[in-house]
């Protein structure tokens, strides 16, 4: 299972199309507009955090579901690690106090816990290519891309997040040299688990 985080505009959806297209693996898009309609919420308004907080939860939820019901050979292009990004993006001194901290925490967890059970292999594409404004797109905003990927780095790095994780350097930006660091990524994570299978074999671990 493959999953594509980074900023929006990044070029996620048309690399993880393409990647499906040629490798054969089947392409799960995600996306939040049926979330935001069952809830009567409006993507284009700003909300309080506590409003945000609960719509990233159904987000979440809804998108568990979408990859459970995938299989076990899929890729998409967004994952519990973008939901998580969005969601502390929005996070200020003064906007998430006592209960509402908590309940962050909790999101945090499942957030991580819902990557850890359905993606082994998870890439980030970051900024780099050309930014262009078209209907139906969200808004070309450099700052905020930088933001995002800031985050999303920090958050692949944590220790709990247990799946495989590779970044995509910036300098690439051809969609064929993004296929090839796919493929490249999830060359790497499987020989790991088969060194890793490895191992528990050679210690006795595995059992038959």
């Amino acid at each position: 299972m493959i999953g594509l985080c980074g900023a929006q505009r990044v070029g996620k959806s048309t690399l993880a199309q393409a990647y499906a297209e040629e490798t054969g693996v089947k392409f799960v898009a995600t996306g939040a507009s049926t979330t935001f309609r069952r809830l009567g919420l409006d993507p284009k308004k700003d909300y309080d955090f506590a409003t945000r907080l609960k719509l990233q939860k159904e987000i979440l939820r809804d998108c568990d579901a979408l990859y459970e019901k995938s299989g076990i050979r899929f890729i998409t292009d967004r994952t519990p690690i973008d939901f998580l990004g969005y969601t502390l993006a929005d996070v200020t001194r003064e906007n998430v106090r006592g209960a509402l901290d908590a309940e962050l925490q909790r999101y945090i967890a499942d957030c991580y816990a819902c990557a850890n059970r359905h993606f082994t292999t998870l890439v980030l594409v970051q900024p780099g290519i050309e930014l262009i404004e078209a209907e139906g797109k969200a808004p070309a905003n450099p700052s905020y891309m930088e933001h995002l990927n800031a985050l999303m780095l920090g958050l692949m790095a944590a220790d709990t997040l247990q799946s495989d994780h590779y970044q995509i350097p910036r300098r690439i930006t051809e969609l064929e040299m993004r296929i090839t660091a796919v493929e490249q990524a999830v060359r790497k994570s499987a020989q790991r688990h088969v060194t890793k299978m490895g191992l528990l074999h050679e210690e006795g671990l595995v059992l038959h």
